[in-house]
């Protein structure tokens, strides 16, 4: 199992300040070339089901896998610095037992 925290932004999404978890929302849900296969879909809900609570997200070995590797190839709409430290540190998610 891997942990990342679920740190603030100052990017804004709705007005309001985003934190990793909503990033992580937008990134699993951006359409990719020719839609969704099924697997797809079942593994971006397993990540989504990790960001429903209030504290660290906890991902499973796997789904941090699937996470990195979604969030590497998500194309941004922006340059801003707080994009980058989250690419980061999805990328450099630590262990936990």
């Amino acid at each position: 199992m891997k942990k990342l925290e679920n740190k603030q932004t100052t990017l804004k999404m709705n007005d309001k300040e985003a934190k990793y978890s909503d990033l992580i929302k937008v990134c699993i849900n951006a359409p990719v070339q020719g839609g969704f296969n099924i697997q797809q879909i079942k593994q971006r809900l397993r990540i989504a089901d990790a960001l429903e609570t209030d504290g660290d997200l906890k991902f499973e070995d796997n789904d941090a896998d699937n996470l990195q590797e979604i969030v590497s190839e998500f194309k941004w709409a922006t340059v801003h610095k707080d994009v980058v430290q989250f690419v980061e540190d999805v990328q450099n998610m630590k262990r936990v037992k």
